[in-house]
C-alpha cells in the first residue's frame, strides 16, 4: 500500500491538518493505516489522544532519524496506508521519509514566501530522488 508523506520546511502549513484529514478518510473507506507524527510537537498524537477519532488507525510519534525507514517499512509491509506527518524543517527525518514515500504533499496557501518554502520543498524531493535512482556509475538502484 502507498506511503504518503506531507512535506513543507515550514511549521502551521497544514500537514498535520491534512495527515488527520486523509487518516480519517481511509478509515472511513475501511483500510489500515499508520499515521506516523514526525513532529516534535507531536500534534497528531494531541488529536489522537483527545479521542475523537475513528477507529482503524494507527498513531505512532516515537519515530526518529534512525528508525523512520524501518518504521515505514515495517507498516507498508502490514498491507495498510502509512501517512507521515513531517516537521515542519529540512532535516534527516524528513529526507528519509521522503526516500521512503510513494505520495508527497506539499500544504501551502497562496502567498509568495509559501511558494518560496514550496520550491524548496520540491529541490529537496528531487535531491532524495537522485541519491535514490543514479548510484556513482549512473546506473539506476533503488531500495524501495
Amino acid at each position: 500500500m502507498p506511503t504518503i508523506v506531507i512535506a513543507s520546511p515550514t511549521g502551521g502549513a497544514g500537514k498535520t491538518t491534512a495527515a488527520v484529514f486523509l487518516a480519517t478518510e481511509f478509515a472511513r473507506a475501511g483500510a489500515f493505516k499508520t499515521l506516523l507524527d514526525c513532529d516534535p510537537n507531536h500534534s497528531a498524537s494531541l488529536w489522537w489522544s483527545s479521542g475523537i477519532r475513528p477507529s482503524g488507525i494507527e498513531v505512532l510519534s516515537d519515530v526518529t532519524n534512525s528508525n523512520v525507514v524501518r518504521t515505514i517499512k515495517e507498516h507498508d509491509r502490514k498491507g495498510g496506508v502509512v501517512i507521515c506527518d513531517l516537521e515542519g524543517i529540512a532535516s534527516r527525518l524528513v529526507s528519509r521519509a521522503i526516500s521512503q514515500a510513494d505520495l508527497i504533499l506539499i500544504p501551502m496557501r497562496a502567498t509568495t514566501l509559501d511558494t518560496t518554502v514550496g520550491i524548496r520543498t520540491v529541490a529537496l524531493i528531487q535531491e532524495e530522488e537522485e541519491a535514490l535512482w543514479t548510484g556513482r556509475s549512473g546506473k539506476l538502484c533503488s531500495s524501495r
